[in-house]
């Protein structure tokens, strides 16, 4: 299945087109090494929601995808400061 999605990933984009990942684990995409780089280096747009539960190994994650700093502090806030209430998430 690896070898599919590296080939999907590659020639959608060849045709100017966007394959979508979804998932709830980030394992699911980084356990793969052919999975891993096909999403990662043929993906021009990320989405990271809330990412709290994998703070204590975010390091790996932040290498990955290049991330700085200050946007590794901005997705670890994630719902942090969430008001009491109206049940919310931000994104």
């Amino acid at each position: 299945m690896a070898t599919y999605i590296q080939y999907l990933f590659k020639t959608v984009r060849k045709y100017f087109g966007e394959a979508v990942v979804v998932t709830q684990e980030v394992d699911d995409i980084i356990s793969s090494d052919i999975v891993k780089e096909a999403i990662i280096n043929n993906s021009d747009c990320k989405i990271l929601l809330d990412q709290r539960k994998y703070m204590n190994k975010f390091e790996h994650i932040q290498k990955l995808l290049g991330l700085t700093e200050k946007e590794r502090g901005q997705i670890l806030s994630i719902n942090c400061a969430n008001r009491p209430g109206p049940f919310y998430r931000e994104v």
